[in-house]
């Protein structure tokens, strides 16, 4: 399908470079952003891309991973988290909508959009594919357990039940001693289950 990046976020800068292509250009646009602001107002921008996508995993520094990234003078940055594959609603709207939600970007940068949840949803790989086969996808994963963990935290902290959600180890464990596999930050921490989607497209 297309192009992989693998990378957890002690690596994250390893991929700084690496699928930048031509990178004396870049250090070309460096002069011409200082002349010219770099954002959605400058004539000498286009919405023509050289797409990546960060895919994934949810509370893995998908955001630390793209705002690293944002850092090269050679990159562009979707606004916020676009889910337009993921979404039936949005995904509907037709691929005009997709592109009017990425940024204005010189002739050569790449434009980067990040939506953790495509990693999970089974309609993503091949609505991706459809688009643009060659499309580069970035995975950015952490260790399983500590992913689990900073998502109850999460979602505990958002939580507006009373009296609050059980310990972690009340919902990962169930009374027997077994793991529930079944609690969705335990699910999403099973990398392998929805890695065969993006593989087999």
């Amino acid at each position: 399908m297309a192009e992989w990046l693998y990378t957890d976020l002690g690596s994250a800068l390893g991929i700084y470079f690496c699928f930048i292509p031509q990178p004396l250009k870049y250090f070309y646009n460096v002069i011409r952003a200082a002349r010219h602001p770099r954002g959605r107002n400058n004539a000498s921008t286009t919405l023509h891309h050289y797409l990546a996508i960060i895919i994934g995993v949810r509370k893995c520094g998908t955001r630390a991973l793209l705002e690293m990234l944002y850092l090269h003078p050679g990159v562009q940055k979707a606004a916020g988290e676009v889910h337009f594959f993921d979404r039936d609603d949005n995904y509907k709207r037709g691929l005009e909508w997709y592109r009017k939600k990425m940024p204005h970007s010189f002739r050569g940068q790449v434009t980067i959009e990040k939506s953790p949840s495509y990693f999970v949803t089974p309609e993503v790989p091949e609505r991706i594919r459809a688009m643009n086969a060659s499309v580069k996808l970035l995975l950015i994963v952490r260790e399983p357990v500590t992913r689990a963990v900073s998502d109850y935290t999460q979602l505990r902290s958002h939580a507006t039940t009373s009296p609050p959600s059980p310990p972690f180890e009340k919902l990962a464990i169930r009374p027997d001693g077994s793991v529930n596999a079944g609690y969705r930050p335990l699910a999403l921490s099973l990398y392998h289950n929805f890695m065969h989607r993006w593989l087999e497209v």
